[in-house]
């Protein structure tokens, strides 16, 4: 009767540190899936703007989807479009306008975006990639609910088409 209880004690012992890590797997688990779900759930979708070629060959933009899960989406979405576009993108037709632009600041201020790119070495080739830029910009901040307007200085001058195209006297930017 003595080995049965032993045994019985011994079995019972087991089948409680059984228990106790199937729970702590358990737990685990629960706090990955919850872990997930928050990511899910703070993931966003963002819409980058990119100069592309369509079928008939000429230059139009549309745009990617890139995940975010920062505080500041319109950081990220600008910051995606200068870091450019990864091989499969250029594969798929999609290709880098940044002008050579490597760092911004942003502000929104009354529902506008005021951005003043920062560039040494800008790179403009023809008027046509100052517009596709402006244009990638702006669709890509407006998507964002807090932005009705987007107002573009470079290296701090507000009237850089003129300015770099026109030989026009470069304006400060007033923000």
């Amino acid at each position: 009767m003595f080995k049965i209880s032993i045994f019985l004690l011994g079995l019972l012992f087991l089948v409680s540190c059984t228990h106790d890590a199937i729970n702590h797997s358990t737990e685990e688990e629960k706090e990955l899936n919850t872990i997930n779900d928050l990511y899910k759930n703070t993931a966003l979708e963002i819409k980058i703007y990119f100069d592309s070629k369509d079928i008939e060959s000429f230059s139009t933009s549309k745009y990617i989807i890139r995940q975010s899960n920062i505080s500041n989406p319109l950081d990220f979405s600008i910051r995606s479009y200068l870091d450019g576009v990864n091989e499969e993108e250029v594969d798929l037709g999609f290709k880098t306008n940044n002008l050579g632009i490597g760092s911004f600041e942003i502000k929104v201020k009354d529902r506008t975006a005021l951005i003043n790119f920062i560039s040494k070495d800008l790179n403009i080739e023809s008027p046509e990639q100052i517009l596709n830029f402006d244009y990638n910009i702006f669709k890509t901040a407006e998507q964002f609910d807090y932005i009705d307007d987007v107002k573009i200085c470079i290296n701090n001058i507000s009237n850089y088409q003129m300015s770099f195209l026109a030989n026009e006297q470069p304006i400060k930017c007033p923000f």
